[in-house]
Formats: C-alpha cells, structure tokens, sequence
C-alpha cells in the first residue's frame, strides 16, 4: 500500500480553499484495520479535503473526481450542516466545493441530492469553472493540472486574488533558484 502522509492540507495561501485543519481532528474517526486501528478523517471532511485537493491541482487526475463522487452517490451518511458551516465560514472553500459537486454531476453522472443542493449552488464563475475543465477533460483527457487557474478563477474577492498572486510570485522564483542550486 502507498501512504502520502501529509502534515497540512495546503500551503498557506491556498488555505482558504478548504478546511480548517486544527478542527478537522477533533472530528476524527477510527478505521479498523486487521492489525490494529488507524485515526482518519470524517467523512465531511475527507469530502473537503477531496475538493481541495481536486480544485488546487485543476482536477489532473481523474481519481480525484471518483473519490468525490463516491462520497455523494451516498448523500445520507454526511452532516450537510457541517459541511455547510465550513463553506459560510470560508467562501472560497464553497466555491471549491461547489465546483466538484458540480463536476461530478456533469461528468461523472452523479445525482445532486437536494440537501447537497440547500449547502452547495454553484454561481456563473463556479459553472464556468467547471465548464472550462470539463471540456479539457473530454477533449484532451484530462486537464494540464496547477494550482494557480482553478483557484484564481473561483476566487470572486478580488483582494484575496491579489494576495493569491503576491505569495505566488514571492515563492516561485525562489523555489526555481534552490531546484536549479540543487541540480547542480
């Protein structure tokens, strides 16, 4: 088995697009395994976690989708509530939330559940969003990944872009001149 063991969900900059990690623990859940137990995510938050992961990458696996969906062909096992505080309390998170549901309905077939509907409604630039991958995805077979497109094009505040922005063009050419130091 592979583990991709994380210690944050996201980079600073793009936390505002999912979960607040310090709660996402107190919420955990025992999974049995053979040998022993193993603490995971709720479900309401590996579903956000899922979206996060899917929206900051532009959705580049298609794996990424299937997870999602798994999730909400099983509308009933989830606390919509939960998942509804968390995109009031972060709206950048809704819009990435939004944005898998919406996906997953479109390619995926996947039926929206009307309590997914009362939590999660997609606005023009959500649909949008999803319109410009989905059509990467059934015309090329998938999308060329990145974090910066998906996460800029569902952000509506226009301060929080720019600050996406700042941070992105901060680190970039750092992290470019440690690879090329490190390469040599």
């Amino acid at each position: 088995y592979h583990v991709d063991l994380h210690w944050q969900l996201a980079k600073d900059h793009v936390r505002s697009y999912g979960p607040d990690v310090a709660a996402l623990w107190d919420r955990a859940v025992k999974l049995q395994l053979p040998h022993g137990s193993v603490s995971t995510l709720a479900r309401e938050e590996l579903f956000l976690a899922l979206w996060l992961h899917g929206a900051k990458h532009r959705y580049l696996r298609l794996k990424w989708l299937l997870d999602v969906a798994e999730l909400l062909r099983k509308p009933e096992v989830m606390d919509w509530s939960r998942i509804g505080q968390i995109a009031r309390k972060r709206p950048a998170a809704h819009a990435a939330a939004s944005l898998a549901v919406v996906l997953a309905h479109a390619l995926l077939d996947v039926p929206i559940a009307a309590d997914v509907e009362k939590v999660l409604h997609p606005n023009e630039r959500i649909r949008a969003s999803a319109a410009s991958i989905q059509a990467e995805i059934l015309s090329m077979g998938g999308t060329p990944g990145g974090d910066h497109l998906t996460l800029l094009q569902l952000e509506s505040r226009f301060w929080a872009r720019m600050r996406y922005l700042g941070v992105q063009a901060a680190r970039y050419p750092v992290e470019e001149l440690l690879d090329q130091i490190s390469a040599a």
